[in-house]
């Protein structure tokens, strides 16, 4: 566009251009000059010899934008079009381009992370099948067993009760994954109250009364003192039920439990600490987890499926609060949990 104009009672040659994408001005050229200079000159074919570059020079490098940034869009949509299909993902490669890099370091994080899922869904439907199938293997061979003749009559009896602690097993074992999914799903609202730890603590204790006698295990610091905690209280049967098992399971002969309680202006922490073979290192850092098992409770305990420890945690979350594990290999193992005082 070429066109004269007066402008503080000037005349100026108004020469401009404007770079046009998708019916959308991206960029543009304007070029004001004294048209008197210029028409005494006879420069007007340079001045637009001038402008007509410049106009490809910005049309070449808005071209060569457009298309690094499309190519850009292109690749990362088709990441995206993957993580809906499911497909195997991988870390997309930075452009270098600043006004994509957030997206691409968002991007990123959500392959690293849906991967991450995917593996963790994996191992989980893994280990799963694994529990599962160990105790369905041992009932149907104990049932095809009766049922052929190869377990005599007079082994029946044994056999069936082999069947019914493995029957046992699996339904604990489902019901301890419904809870966990109840759990993490939000579904499990705490009922907040003040509840007498004390007491329900004597309850559970009285349930391991047996396995307690027959080990000849000392209870320690348990006096009769009221401790109160604000929290919910078939949750929090839930955690000590867990945890005194765990304690009872893996103290030996004659060994002791020893609970302490203790509180500060915001919280109140009880510990239940066991003599025994404790934890390693490696051992601490994973004994939360889903489905964990340490080295000696896989020999030992044949009846658990490593979901009691990552229930408590979860439960403890719920509250607010927190949980942490002490032991010295070979001596002992405490786990200590905190629960937040009522109205914080």
């Amino acid at each position: 566009m070429i066109k004269t104009q007066s402008l503080f009672k000037k005349y100026f040659l108004i020469l401009s251009a404007v770079m046009l994408t998708s019916a959308v001005a991206v960029s543009g050229v304007l070029l004001l000059i004294s048209s008197n200079k210029i028409f005494a000159k006879n420069q007007i074919f340079i001045i637009l010899s001038v402008f007509i570059f410049l106009i490809l020079i910005i049309a070449l490098v808005l071209y060569f934008m457009y298309k690094r940034i499309s190519n850009t869009l292109v690749r990362m949509t088709k990441i995206v079009e993957n993580i809906r299909d499911g497909e195997i993902l991988n870390e997309i490669s930075i452009s270098g381009i600043s006004e994509l890099y957030q997206l691409e370091l968002a991007l990123n994080e959500l392959c690293k992370a849906v991967q991450e899922s995917r593996e963790t869904n994996s191992k989980f439907a893994s280990t799963v099948c694994h529990e599962l199938r160990t105790p369905l293997t041992s009932i149907s061979g104990f049932v095809d067993g009766i049922l052929d003749g190869t377990i005599s009559t007079d082994q029946q009896s044994y056999y069936l009760n082999l069947i019914s602690q493995e029957i046992k097993r699996l339904s604990k074992m489902i019901g301890l994954m419904l809870n966990l999914e109840r759990l993490e799903s939000g579904e499990c609202k705490p009922d907040m109250c003040n509840i007498n730890v004390i007491s329900i603590i004597v309850d559970i204790l009285n349930t391991f009364e047996k396995k307690i006698n027959e080990k000849g295990l000392n209870i320690l610091n348990l006096n009769s003192d009221i401790i109160t905690l604000f929290a919910d209280k078939d949750m929090i049967y839930q955690v000590l039920y867990n945890l005194i098992e765990n304690a009872i399971k893996f103290t030996p002969k004659n060994g002791y439990i020893e609970f302490n309680f203790k509180s500060d202006e915001s919280y109140d922490y009880i510990s239940i600490k066991n003599n025994g073979e404790g934890l390693s290192d490696n051992e601490k850092e994973k004994v939360f987890r889903r489905f964990y098992k340490t080295d000696s409770s896989r020999s030992s305990d044949t009846s658990g499926v490593g979901l009691g420890l990552n229930i408590v945690q979860s439960i403890i979350s719920i509250h607010n609060g927190k949980i942490n594990v002490d032991s010295v290999k070979d001596k002992y193992t405490q786990f200590t949990f905190s629960i937040p005082k009522s109205g914080i």
